[in-house]
Parts: C-alpha cells; sequence; structure tokens
C-alpha cells in the first residue's frame, strides 16, 4: 500500500510538472502570480514563500529575453533606486 501512495504522489508531480510545462508562458506566469499573492501572507511558512517566489522567477524566465534585456517584463519585486 505504501509503494501505491508513492507512485500515486510521483505520478500526480509528473502531471502537474507537465501540464505547468506546456501552457503558454503568459497564462504561466499569471498562474505563478497569483499563486504568490495567495500564499504571500505572513502566517504562511517562508519556505513555501521562497518556493513560490522560485515558481514565478522561472516563469518570468521562460517568456524570453534575459534578466538584463529590455525585452524581458520587469520584476515586480525590484526597488527603484533614484
Amino acid at each position: 500500500m505504501f509503494e501505491g501512495i508513492i507512485v500515486a504522489i510521483l505520478v500526480t508531480g509528473a502531471a502537474f510538472y507537465s501540464v505547468w510545462a506546456l501552457i503558454p508562458g503568459g497564462t504561466r506566469l499569471r498562474l505563478a502570480g497569483w499563486l504568490r499573492r495567495r500564499v504571500g501572507h505572513s502566517a504562511t511558512p517562508a519556505a513555501i514563500r521562497r518556493a513560490t517566489a522560485r515558481l514565478e522567477k522561472d516563469a518570468r524566465s521562460r517568456l524570453g529575453g534575459c534578466d538584463g534585456c529590455p525585452a524581458s517584463p520587469p520584476d515586480p519585486d525590484e526597488t527603484r533606486r533614484d
């Protein structure tokens, strides 16, 4: 029974990853931003907040361009230094 549970968890994770990798970049970025806002409360464990921030950064990087290119969208967490 324990092996069945492990297999179910692995298959579910693989299915979520496949869907995440195949959806369009704009949709992926919107979903990542929504998830980050949803778990961004102070009551949420820091590990989950960091994971959602990484997920959003990954979604942003797949849109094209690089961090320094004008084609890449701005990072909402960056503060302006004037």
